[in-house]
């Protein structure tokens, strides 16, 4: 079995199923959200 990958924004990610790459597209895009919020608030800090 040959396993591939996708570069998503940099990252890595290995071609599962459909279903577990949106997942993991999911969770890449919620922690960068987070992320994001995290650094505007330790700027007024």
């Amino acid at each position: 079995m040959k396993l591939t990958y996708t570069n998503v924004n940099g990252y890595l990610i290995p071609n599962l199923t459909y279903k577990s790459g949106e997942h993991l597209l999911e969770v890449d895009k919620a922690a960068r959200e987070r992320e994001e919020i995290i650094l505007k608030e330790l700027i007024y800090v």
